[in-house]
């Protein structure tokens, strides 16, 4: 695979097995390149060791692809009187895809391009056959408008 040569925005989640999640934004190049993707990875012996990092395979909304940014894990709590317990219990990943093309920055000495932080708030469920992601909050919409609700959380 290519060498990483920026990671950041590391977030860790710790399943009800004991299993550690960790979630990051990585790419090839720099911070804000095309090639920025979500990368994750667990561990089975509290953090001493990880297995490799998987990349997060969900569909691009722009041609040629966008960066992806600030990932945060968060694990579904227990449901109050439910019978389904922790094997039901959905690990989520938010995150951030760029999705304007005028947000691309140039940036002195650097091909390609930069995409600016933010963009659409997406969310899927990690470790589940195939994530599907949603958009709760598309860039440039009223951020009152975001579809939590839509997302199946009231």
């Amino acid at each position: 695979g290519k060498t990483i040569r920026y990671a950041h925005m590391a977030t860790v989640a710790v399943l009800p097995n004991g299993t550690m999640v960790s979630a990051w934004q990585a790419s090839a190049l720099y911070e804000g390149a095309s090639d920025q993707r979500i990368y994750w990875s667990t561990s089975d012996d509290c953090g001493h060791s990880w297995g490799a990092p998987i990349k997060l395979d969900v569909p691009m909304t722009m041609p040629g692809g966008a960066a992806q940014w600030s990932p945060v894990l968060w694990l579904e709590p227990p449901m109050r009187g439910g019978s389904g317990g922790d094997s039901q219990r959905r690990l989520l990943l938010f995150y951030t895809q760029s999705s304007r093309r005028e947000c691309v920055r140039p940036a002195a000495g650097k091909q390609p391009k930069l995409w600016v932080p933010g963009g659409d708030i997406k969310m899927t469920a990690l470790m589940e056959t195939l994530p599907r992601p949603r958009t709760g909050v598309s860039e440039g919409e009223d951020p009152s408008a975001a579809r939590i609700a839509e997302w199946g959380y009231e």
